[in-house]
């Protein structure tokens, strides 16, 4: 009975040592870059049926941001500056996924672009939309960035200004992805 209780009780312990990731929905028209930089690292953002949000992000931590489930209309965010979607020097190993989301560019080069520094175990982007870019969907253009796997499904990326398009640019050899 006693190794009973002692072994309900750390489990216990075990269980409230865990942290958990929280879900954390984006009201339409806020400001989505607090949302990222409020959040731990394994949250996830769920952005409203057909909200709109804008502004420049920078991730630097694993996250997921995602369309509410059984959205009617894909939530869009709207990236002005050149560089889209930068991911800081996130750390080794950091995860990032987007999911059920328009993206459109209002003045961006790039959906997401990798700087110095700039790490990510897994990139995934799923039943995404991307509009309006002048150059690519993912650029990484500096010594020292590592990206180890990048998932893209069910997306469709269109109307691309640019006239060297390209999905992916990496421009320097020393750049292991």
């Amino acid at each position: 009975m006693r190794k009973l209780r002692l072994l309900l009780l750390s489990g216990l312990l075990f269980l409230f040592g865990m942290s958990f990731a929280a879900e954390v929905t984006v009201p339409t028209g806020d400001t989505l870059q607090n949302y990222i930089e409020a959040a731990a690292a394994g949250d996830v953002l769920i952005l409203e049926d057909g909200g709109v949000y804008e502004g420049e992000l920078l991730i630097t931590k694993s996250l997921t941001i995602k369309a509410v489930d059984g959205y009617t209309v894909r939530p869009v965010i709207i990236q002005g500056s050149t560089n889209g979607i930068k991911f800081g020097e996130s750390p080794s190993g950091a995860e990032i996924k987007l999911n059920g989301l328009e993206f459109m560019s209002t003045g961006a080069r790039y959906l997401a672009r990798l700087g110095t520094g700039d790490s990510l175990a897994y990139l995934e982007m799923t039943d995404l939309v991307a509009h309006g870019y002048d150059r690519c969907i993912i650029r990484a253009s500096d010594a020292g960035i590592f990206v180890d796997s990048v998932l893209i499904d069910n997306s469709h990326f269109y109307d691309f200004d640019g006239s060297s398009y390209r999905l992916f640019y990496f421009d320097k050899g020393d750049c292991p992805v």
